[in-house]
């Protein structure tokens, strides 16, 4: 049974273990936390700051030549007192080797007063020579609770002020705390004011507030990017098992099914065709559960320097996991991790892929991970299994009702009534064999040619376009009945589709399943 990590810190304070770490982006809250639970274990508590030196929580220093950290150090060796010493954003002083063995001295004088230092700091830096010494907790973000009692204080505030308001139901007041998921206590209640100050009230509306504060969290990364998206599956055409799927998954995602003990679904796998929909799919969910969308482009997790490339996969990992809820969406992602198979980086891809494999096995965060792959022969087979994924799908080339869907949205887009003004049904016998991307440009194709010619899109100049384009089920083929043939028994395809009807050809092999 797993001790929460708060608990742990105070039985480590009980105990009387001497050097403590506590890593947190709250240092207030982690200094309340102490003070309200740690009073009858010590004779009193002391506040360190490089700016305001050694004093009581109270009290606010303003002299100029204060004792520097190993003075303090000293000062406090020579105390008696069970005292316990709170020091904010120590760490960067333990790299001064006089510092280091000046807080290794005072470990055993510690010992002897029973009293007990914790360092707090926004993230873990310990000397190798303190590692055995020094107990290690993570503070994290506020909670759902946590969040509520936030949001009750500025309920509380609205209830007080005639020209503020509130227009949430219950479900909308969850759902906009949820989305308050891994911002700080500040964060929380700067966000809100944010809100309030945009439109004097607090409306579903605000979620997309919340949002932009994570997506400013996630641009300071370097290694996730905030995709911005208002796709929805209404913009995609065909695809339906795929959407029916994501669709049973976005009622789980809630807080009702939370309270009901089901786990978070853990993501999907997209593999298929090129240009037939896998990354607008990786959109669309991000815009159904009105969930933060996280690019993570694998390059950027390579550096220079040996285990940097594990230590940024980590830190990734991490920064996803503090903005949770969110999508967190690999592209390609057989592209990123090619030196899997080949060991040809000097294993920086193995080992970097090992920490996914280990994090998408055992993860617990609501992070719904989406990866698209093109070839998924290029993975490794470990990957594939059960466990990493809730399910694996196989987007084929569109069918002719899903010809029809796309062309509709691709026309509907450029103001074409299509119904009235276009031929669809010779359209799409015409387009047999095109994916969904090849359409959007035949469109795109066809209006540039209409505006030239100062007409409006027609059935011919569709049709024209059809015919001067090489699909990819003709250029690539043999790749494509490749594709088929391994999805046939590995995958769940995404449509519900008649493969007679794809392309044109009765002995087409793949069926759906």
């Amino acid at each position: 049974m797993n001790i929460p990590q708060r608990e742990s810190l105070l039985l480590h304070l009980a105990a009387r273990c001497p050097l403590n770490y506590v890593v947190s982006w709250e240092e207030e809250v982690v200094v309340r936390f102490l003070r309200k639970h740690s009073d009858k274990l010590f004779e009193m508590i002391m506040l360190w700051s490089i700016t305001e030196g050694l004093r009581e929580p109270e009290e606010h220093v303003t002299q100029v030549n204060l004792p520097g950290p190993f003075e303090m150090l000293d000062a406090i060796g020579k105390n008696t007192d069970k005292v316990l010493y709170i020091l904010l954003d120590f760490h960067p002083y333990m790299l001064d080797s006089r510092v280091l063995r000046k807080l290794r001295d005072v470990y055993h004088r510690l010992q002897a007063s029973g009293s007990c230092l914790v360092i707090t700091a926004p993230k873990l830096e310990i000397p190798m020579e303190l590692e055995k010494e020094m107990g290690v907790f993570h503070f994290p973000l506020p909670g759902i609770k946590a969040i509520q009692q936030i949001y009750q204080q500025i309920e509380q505030g609205v209830a007080n002020n005639d020209k503020l308001s509130i227009d949430l139901t219950q479900d909308e007041k969850n759902a906009l705390m949820e989305a308050g998921l891994g911002l700080t206590e500040k964060e929380l209640k700067n966000v809100f004011a944010k809100a309030l100050v945009r439109d004097r009230k607090l409306d579903i509306g605000d979620i997309d507030v919340v949002l932009d504060e994570k997506r400013q969290i996630i641009e300071k990364s370097g290694y996730l990017e905030y995709y911005a998206t208002d796709n929805d599956f209404a913009s995609i055409g065909g695809l339906e098992n795929l959407k029916s799927w994501l669709k049973l998954r976005a009622d789980v995602v809630g807080s009702k099914a939370k309270d009901s003990g089901l786990p978070t679904p853990k993501g999907v796998l997209i593999t298929g065709i090129p240009g037939t929909g896998k990354s607008l799919a990786a959109k669309a969910i991000a815009s159904e559960w009105r969930w933060p969308l996280l690019r993570l482009d694998v390059g950027k997790l390579f550096g220079g320097i040996v285990g940097s490339s594990e230590e940024n996969t980590r830190k990734t990992i991490a920064i996803a996991e503090a903005v949770a809820p969110a999508i967190l969406w690999v592209d390609e992602i057989e592209k990123g991790f090619t030196g899997v198979m080949s060991g040809g980086d000097s294993g920086a891809s193995a080992r970097v892929f090992s920490t996914f494999l280990t994090w998408l096995q055992e993860k617990r965060s609501s992070i719904f991970f989406v990866a698209t792959a093109n070839n998924i022969s290029l993975l490794p087979p470990e990957f594939l299994r059960k466990g990493r994924f809730d399910e694996i799908f196989f987007v084929d080339l569109p069918d002719a009702a899903e010809r029809a869907a796309i062309l509709k949205i691709h026309l509907g887009r450029q103001r074409q009534e299509v119904d009235k003004d276009l031929d669809l049904t010779e359209l799409v016998k015409a387009s047999a064999g095109f994916t969904g991307a090849e359409l959007e440009q035949i469109v795109i194709s066809s209006v540039y040619t209409a505006f030239v010619a100062n007409s409006a899109i027609s059935t011919e100049i569709l049709r024209r376009e059809i015919a001067a384009t090489f699909p990819l089920s003709k250029t690539m083929k043999e790749d494509i009945d490749g594709m088929r043939q391994w999805a046939q028994f590995r995958a769940r395809s995404a449509s519900t589709q008649d493969s007679a009807n794809v392309t044109g050809d009765a002995d087409a092999r793949w069926k759906t399943l």
